[in-house]
């Protein structure tokens, strides 16, 4: 395959994967931690019962924006553990700590060396993208990995950052809490 139809397979299932990420925040559970949950059992050609989510701290009421951008990195994550690391299992951490909110992915598969994964322009995009969506967010994404030993993603975003994104409160729930500066 071409570096130029890699990118167009990439640049399609990023738009589907929005598509589907804004379908499942219209209509999914308005709580962030269900709504991953319910993300992993509806992600199609994924083996039943292999991803599990699991939070800590006090959840709290993210916007519908903030959740569509998160459940995308969440997709391309779980999505490259099973097509690229031949996981066969993924745990998630969702933690609602006193200063942000961080979102671990972490899976059992080969693991690769992030240093050695072409850029951008070799039309290997999703870990770009979910740097780039990160750092759009106003927060980081750290990608620990080696070959053998498995991966895991660390998405971390500052409430203050979380804050400035809130464009609509999400269905159902209470507006996020800006914290005191």
């Amino acid at each position: 395959m071409t570096s130029a139809q890699q990118s167009l397979a990439h640049t399609q299932s990023e738009f589907r994967n929005a598509l589907l990420g804004l379908t499942d925040v219209a209509d999914g559970p308005p709580d962030f931690v269900e709504l991953l949950r319910h993300a992993a059992r509806e992600m199609e050609h994924r083996p039943a019962g292999r991803v599990e989510v699991r939070s800590t701290g006090a959840a709290r009421a993210l916007s519908e924006h903030l959740m569509s951008s998160l459940l995308m990195l969440f997709r391309e994550a779980v999505g490259n553990a099973f097509q690229h690391g031949r996981a066969t299992r993924v745990e998630v951490a969702v933690e609602f700590a006193e200063e942000g909110l961080t979102l671990l992915v972490a899976d059992d598969g080969g693991g690769f060396d992030p240093a050695a994964v072409p850029r951008q322009n070799h039309g290997h995009l999703g870990l770009s993208s979910m740097r780039e969506r990160m750092r759009w967010l106003g927060g980081t994404l750290e990608i620990q990995s080696q070959p053998g030993a498995g991966t895991r993603i660390v998405a971390q975003l500052p409430w203050s950052s979380a804050a400035a994104l809130e464009i609509s409160p999400a269905r159902g729930m209470a507006p996020a809490v800006t914290p005191e500066p």
